[in-house]
């Protein structure tokens, strides 16, 4: 199912599909821009890790910790699937980001930067997600600072504005059709 969500990815990005976003140019920032900009108080900094002691180990400073375990959830049986919104909007909240907060995401792995894009973008807020290029291992690799400080999160109020559209059933991928009757082109 992981493997399908980075499929999801791409294919939300080609032109002419139904639902399809344009390719942002700010979807990426750089590590450079993240040293000079990463102070702002309108910025927040996400590192999703499998395990509290991946991050506990050393992060970017000022990063918060985001669970990899909270942005998936079982669902009849089917491990991978998105958890309930509720769920979701209480994680986002917890974490200090509010509706106007531009945040940037890293991981070690970059299938939970994935993850964690794409449920930010679920929920409404792809629009203010940027990815680190490169991520912690190319941050780490040009010697910039690491903390092992927890980062404070005030909680914030984090409003869904969830794109239902942004979700394909494995189902439809497999039959090429959506149950709206849109093409799933490239699954078959």
């Amino acid at each position: 199912m992981l493997r399908a969500l980075v499929v999801l990815l791409a294919v939300s990005w080609i032109p002419g599909n139904a639902g399809a976003q344009e390719l942002r140019p700010n979807m990426l920032v750089s590590t450079n821009w993240l040293a000079l900009h990463g102070w702002s108080r309108s910025l927040v900094v996400l590192d999703v890790a499998a395990s509290h002691d991946e991050y506990a180990a050393g992060h970017i400073p000022g990063a918060r910790f985001v669970p990899m375990g909270d942005l998936v959830a079982t669902v009849d049986g089917t491990p991978n699937e998105v958890p309930r919104v509720d769920q979701l909007q209480r994680l986002f909240e917890r974490l200090g980001i509010g509706n106007r907060a531009r945040v940037i995401v890293y991981a070690r792995d970059p299938l939970h930067v994935a993850r964690l894009y794409f449920t930010l973008d679920y929920l409404g807020h792809g629009d203010r997600v940027a990815l680190l290029d490169g991520g912690f291992s190319k941050w780490k690799a040009e010697r910039r600072p690491i903390s092992t400080k927890v980062a404070d999160a005030g909680p914030a109020i984090f409003e869904t504005r969830v794109r239902p559209k942004a979700i394909v059933r494995l189902a439809a991928m497999m039959t090429g059709r959506t149950s709206s009757g849109t093409e799933t082109r490239g699954f078959r």
